[in-house]
């Protein structure tokens, strides 16, 4: 078993991401949980592959917190084109997953 470490808890420090893993891989983890409050679009994969390369961390998990939390989205919403964004959304998500070559290994 691996354990994984959630980038929530250095949110609101600024710090860069890969500054993020190297902390969570001196408390012990393995693994990251994404969390970010840019859209997954807005994010900068290549520095964060770099980061995990840099580092020997493996993403386990992409962190949706901030669907809701800062662009007010979610699935089930009444309104239409709220459902609407929130699907591209989560569509980002998976491709950025994919693109970070995510697998599911990790407890979380």
């Amino acid at each position: 078993m691996k354990l994984s470490f959630s980038t929530v808890m250095y949110e609101e420090t600024n710090l860069p991401c890969s500054e993020v893993i190297a902390r969570a891989v001196t408390l012990g983890y393995e693994g990251v949980e994404l969390n970010f409050k840019v859209r997954p679009t807005e994010l900068d994969i290549e520095t964060v592959k770099e980061a995990l390369n840099r580092f020997n961390v493996e993403i386990a998990a992409i962190g949706t917190r901030h669907l809701y939390v800062t662009h007010g989205l979610y699935l089930a919403s009444p309104r239409r084109y709220v459902r609407k964004r929130a699907l591209a959304y989560v569509r980002e998500c998976m491709n950025m997953s994919q693109r970070l070559n995510c697998q599911q290994r990790f407890l979380t």
